[in-house]
């Protein structure tokens, strides 16, 4: 049943911020949310998308032990990605390209951080199962192969963009599709 699945996306930010601003690994860390100004709704299980942006909100946290800033954009776009664009290399991944449902309208969520930056060597071990760099106390490095597993569930595509003292985005692009009056009440 496709309806049971379509979540508000505001709605489940607002959930998230919830969540985060209790989180233990927010420390000192800024954190900011911006929503969509017109509501959309995307298929997936809201528990879903809330483990997927919890996921890399965390990662993003523990990026560095300075304090930085981590930011989710959500953002809709009226067209299908031109996939020409995106080119993986030492700095990019455009992940489940082969399942991506790239259809207008699009959502696309960007957890952005300016922290460290991933380094080239390790960008295209980062989805793999049990990798991590966190010690065993702070990670089982399942987060990053859980998320590439939800969001291909979902046909959407993962896009890693990293610049190495910079900081990392992760963006996520799943089909979007309008609010139907009653579902914004639930």
């Amino acid at each position: 049943n496709e309806e049971a699945t379509r979540v508000d996306v505001n709605q489940i930010l607002a959930d998230l911020d919830h969540f985060i601003r209790v989180h233990p690994s927010r420390h000192n860390n800024q954190f900011t949310i911006e929503s969509l100004p017109q509501n959309m709704a995307v298929r997936i299980n809201g528990t879903d998308l809330i483990q997927i942006l919890l996921n890399l909100v965390i990662n993003a946290f523990q990026s560095s032990a300075k304090p930085h800033s981590v930011q989710i954009q959500a953002s809709l776009m009226p067209q299908a990605l031109d996939l020409r664009t995106f080119k993986d290399g030492p700095h990019d991944r455009l992940l489940n390209v082969e399942d991506f449902e790239n259809m207008g309208p699009l959502l696309a969520v960007a957890v952005c951080d300016d922290g460290p930056g991933i380094p080239p060597e390790l960008l295209p071990k980062i989805f793999e199962p049990y990798f991590t760099t966190k010690s065993e106390r702070q990670g089982t490095g399942l987060g990053l192969s859980i998320v590439q597993r939800l969001i291909k569930q979902a046909k959407g595509a993962l896009n890693v963009h990293t610049r190495p003292g910079e900081g990392t985005t992760f963006t996520v692009y799943l089909p979007a599709f309008p609010v139907q009056p009653e579902e914004s009440k639930k």
